[in-house]
């Protein structure tokens, strides 16, 4: 359902906190947020939307701080679970990130501990430790709607309390 709406979900924006992902907002707990509900005109479908451009939203805050940070993005290597099953959350993320995906056969939880065997010394290097989960596909940025999802999330930070 979320596929049928435009990217920007016609102005319903959702500023999905409040389950620990507001730790990079300083530890302030603005809450789970709509704005710009419309009820002539929105239905379920842009709610589906405008939540998983939300979400891609929260991601890209962190994105910016690690960029702001100088730390070098070039590709974003994820496990296929949870949000990363769907389209529609993926190339949103990789257009608004403006950077390719690489989705590997491996899941968050598996990420964490190849994390933790680069550190404990199990492996030299995350990528050597990512070679244990091959990459299942690839989603390159929209180059066409990189500058709508630009502009989606300067609306969105915007709003951002």
């Amino acid at each position: 359902m979320a596929a049928t709406v435009p990217a920007g979900s016609d102005g319903l924006l959702v500023h999905p906190f409040g389950n620990g992902a507001e730790r990079i907002l300083g530890n302030k707990n603005p809450g789970a947020t709509f704005s710009g509900i419309q009820f002539n005109r929105h239905e379920a479908r842009h709610f589906y939307r405008a939540i998983l451009e939300g979400i891609a939203c929260s991601f890209m805050y962190g994105i910016e701080a690690m960029r702001e940070m100088e730390v070098p993005i070039k590709v974003l290597r994820v496990g296929a679970d949870n949000l990363f099953q769907s389209d529609v959350f993926t190339q949103t993320l990789a257009s608004m990130a403006h950077t390719r995906i690489e989705l590997r056969s491996t899941t968050g939880a598996a990420g964490a501990a190849y994390a933790a065997g680069v550190a404990a010394g199990a492996y030299s290097d995350i990528g050597e430790a990512m070679q244990e989960s091959p990459v299942l596909h690839t989603v390159e940025p929209d180059e066409n709607k990189w500058r709508q999802y630009r502009d989606l999330y300067r609306r969105w930070k915007r709003n951002l309390r």
